[in-house]
């Protein structure tokens, strides 16, 4: 169950289970699913939901399981969000950008920025699985999550946007995240907050970069953003897949962090969960 000590309920998503990713801004919620071609957006003013439709190559209403888009991570930058799939399979492979103003779509094809990544830095493809994204000063952040064959938790930075990668200036970091009873911890989300990367992570006992596994804990920590050292981390939530992240506001001692969880179910409806957390990361009650 979830430690709901740290973790107090925020507001339900109505018509998805499998939350993947979100952005809070400014009384505006955007919530993605990894299984659907919608972004909710929920009105905390006026407490109304609606769905934006994606352009995605499979109709939205045609899309099940086996051939799911896979949206794990959303970016908002410049009024728009950057929903990005996760690559873990080939028809995997898309960024749809909606515009906020018009609330329409446009789809990016990312085969290409993929095939580099993987090839540059020799990832085999079952190891391969972007589950967060970061724009920040004009470099992109790409969280590999390490739940393949050889475990390989990694950021790749490069200078622009996704579909405008510049691919000369591409690094990969790989990441020592944090293993309890000798299971490793891989990324679900990241975001950057005062000059440091805070991120999610899960456990999921026999997982692979296309089917999920039993979940046993999932985390929130820090990395450095200049060393890429990891910090401190805090354990979350048991037997819930925490997804993803937003800063909802800071104070002078507390993050306010609003998160996301994939229930791994047919269920249609997605818990939102606020967290106030000291900026070490150390829980408080």
């Amino acid at each position: 169950m979830i430690l709901n000590l740290f973790l107090k309920l925020f507001v339900i998503i109505q018509g998805l289970g499998a939350a993947s990713g979100l952005v809070y801004d400014n009384k505006d919620l955007y919530v993605i699913s990894d299984d659907q071609a919608y972004v909710y957006h929920y009105d905390l003013k006026s407490k109304k939901q609606n769905a934006i439709e994606l352009n995605t190559l499979i109709p939205a209403n045609q899309i099940i399981k086996k051939n799911k888009p896979d949206f794990e991570s959303i970016v908002l930058y410049d009024q728009k969000l950057y929903c990005l799939a996760s690559g873990s399979k080939p028809s995997r492979n898309d960024m749809l950008v909606v515009n906020l103003q018009t609330k329409e779509s446009e789809r990016f094809d990312l085969s290409n920025l993929y095939n580099h990544l993987r090839g540059q830095f020799m990832v085999d493809e079952k190891d391969f699985n972007i589950e967060g994204f970061i724009y920040h000063n004009g470099y992109s952040y790409l969280f590999n999550r390490g739940n393949g064959n050889n475990k390989r938790n990694a950021i790749f930075k490069f200078k622009g946007l996704p579909h405008e990668a510049d691919l000369s200036s591409v690094a990969f970091i790989e990441i020592n995240l944090p293993v309890l009873n000798n299971h490793q911890t891989t990324f679900s989300d990241a975001i950057i907050v005062d000059d440091q990367i805070i991120y999610t992570a899960t456990i999921e006992a026999k997982s692979d970069v296309v089917n999920d596994g039993e979940v046993k804990e999932s985390i929130i920590g820090s990395i450095d953003l200049q060393t890429f050292n990891s910090g401190n981390y805090s354990i979350i939530a048991n037997n819930q897949k925490i997804e993803g992240l937003t800063l909802k506001k800071k104070s002078k001692n507390y993050y306010y962090f609003l998160l996301c969880e994939d229930n791994d179910d047919d269920s249609k409806s997605s818990k939102i969960y606020e967290m106030r957390i000291s900026k070490d990361l150390k829980l408080i009650k």
